[in-house]
This record gives structure tokens, C-alpha cells and sequence, in this order.
């Protein structure tokens, strides 16, 4: 009767603990797209970002900023999650097709951040991601992705 009642108890604070979790990923979701898309509205000139997002190891919020990235016109973006508690770096990048006749590659920008943050990468032209293990070398690994980018795109 008591290993019921223990039970029960443990799903409930199990399903509240869940549903805290999801409330929390949908608004760093909500505040990465909305981060993005405000950085590009403010700087309409500027046609690509590189930027460490607040999300912790929620990977999900990078992919739904990316995908909004894709929707903008002559846009490209390079977007980090760092999980200093778990040695985690996240990252993904998209390419708009004006930039790769340019010569920026999505795969090779994704390439140098997970070089420099002792991890690996994959992808194509228009879009890669990647992670690594180096949370301290993450400053250096935006500032490198920052100069790459601007070989190509003024």
C-alpha cells in the first residue's frame, strides 16, 4: 500500500517537474527567434550574426532560430548554446545562397567553432551543426567565426 502511495506521489511530482520543462524550453525557443529576428530588424544592413544564445543545452531553441533565419531574405546566421555544467557547446549554422556564391560555407563555418571548442561538425553548403567540449574557448570561437564570415560578406 505505502510502495503505491510512493508512487503516485512520484508521478505527480515527476509530471510537474516535465511540464516546468517544456514551459521553460518553448520560451528560450520564443526568446532565441525572437533575439534573432530582432537583431536583423535593428541592423537591417547586416547580413550575418554569430551569437551565443542563453538556452543552456536546449538545442531545440537553436534549430527554431535557425529556421527562421532560413526565412529571411540574403540572411545568414552561426548560433551557439554553451552547457557549462554538463562541457557541452551546441551549435548549428545557416547559409542564405547569396553568400555561398560568395564563398561562405555553412559546413566550413560550423568547422572552425567545433575545431576550436574540441568537437566535430557535419553538414553542407547552406546548413551544418555541430558541438564540442571546450566551454572556455567559446569567446574565441565567436570572434573566429565573426572574421571568417566577414571574408565573404561585407
Amino acid at each position: 500500500v505505502r510502495k503505491n502511495k510512493l508512487r503516485e506521489e512520484f508521478a505527480v511530482v515527476k509530471s510537474v517537474f516535465a511540464e516546468a520543462d517544456k514551459v521553460k524550453k518553448a520560451k528560450d525557443a520564443k526568446e532565441s527567434v525572437d533575439g534573432v529576428n530582432d537583431y536583423f530588424v535593428s541592423n537591417p544592413e547586416t547580413e550575418f550574426l554569430v551569437r551565443v544564445l542563453n538556452v543552456g543545452s536546449n538545442t531545440k531553441a537553436i534549430a527554431q532560430a535557425i529556421t527562421h533565419v532560413k526565412g529571411l531574405k540574403n540572411k545568414s546566421a552561426l548560433l551557439l548554446a554553451v552547457d557549462t555544467d554538463a562541457g557541452k557547446v551546441a551549435l548549428q549554422s545557416v547559409v542564405a545562397k547569396e553568400h555561398i556564391d560568395k564563398g561562405l560555407k555553412a559546413n566550413e563555418w560550423a568547422q572552425i567553432v567545433a575545431g576550436l571548442t574540441g568537437g566535430k561538425s557535419g553538414g553542407k553548403e547552406d546548413a551544418a551543426q555541430g558541438s564540442g567540449s571546450d566551454t572556455t574557448k567559446v569567446e574565441e570561437a565567436v570572434l573566429a567565426a565573426q572574421t571568417y564570415a566577414k571574408k565573404f560578406v561585407v
